[in-house]
């Protein structure tokens, strides 16, 4: 239906299989429970279906936060596949470290990742391997990150973009 349409589908990546749903109340935790390879396992997954629902459909992979996952998006482009992909700001910007001082303000999914892997995003986007910097802005009331501050888990998952207050005269 998509393909008729010329629609492109817009894909989380990230497989529920292989990530965790609780755990420690500390953000490094949440990091540990949405590993890399959960992204990369789901591109995987896109791909198969994208072969099996034949040609003329397009898929884009959104905030994609490892190179790995760019590397699967890069491989299928090569070998003809319409899939695109995008990263955020966040995950350029930050490092599991800086998610441990700041908190629940950047908690989001997939989350930041260590800086081996901000890293290699940085490479993989100076190579060209990354088609779109999105914010994939997720506003929410300060109460709702707040309620991260001693359990990440019950904060708001989501990083709001970026903002500059400016003085107009």
């Amino acid at each position: 239906m998509t393909a008729r349409l010329g629609a492109i589908v817009g894909v989380h990546a990230e497989s529920q299989e292989m990530i965790e749903t609780a755990g420690e109340p500390n953000p490094l935790a949440w990091c540990r429970a949405r590993p890399p390879a959960a992204e990369v396992d789901a591109i995987r997954r896109l791909l198969v279906c994208m072969r099996g629902a034949g040609k003329g459909v397009r898929a884009h992979v959104v905030h994609v936060s490892c190179a790995e996952g760019l590397a699967e998006v890069d491989a299928a482009r090569s070998k003809g596949v319409s899939i695109t992909a995008e990263t955020c700001p966040h995950y350029l910007a930050f490092t599991e470290e800086d998610f441990e001082r700041i908190g629940p303000a950047l908690k989001c999914a997939p989350p930041i990742r260590n800086d081996a892997t901000r890293d290699g995003l940085w490479d993989a986007l100076l190579d060209g391997r990354v088609d779109l910097i999105g914010s994939d802005h997720s506003p929410c009331p300060a109460a709702d990150k707040e309620k991260g501050a001693h359990d990440i888990w019950q904060a708001w998952g989501g990083v709001a973009g970026f903002r500059r207050r400016c003085r107009c005269s």
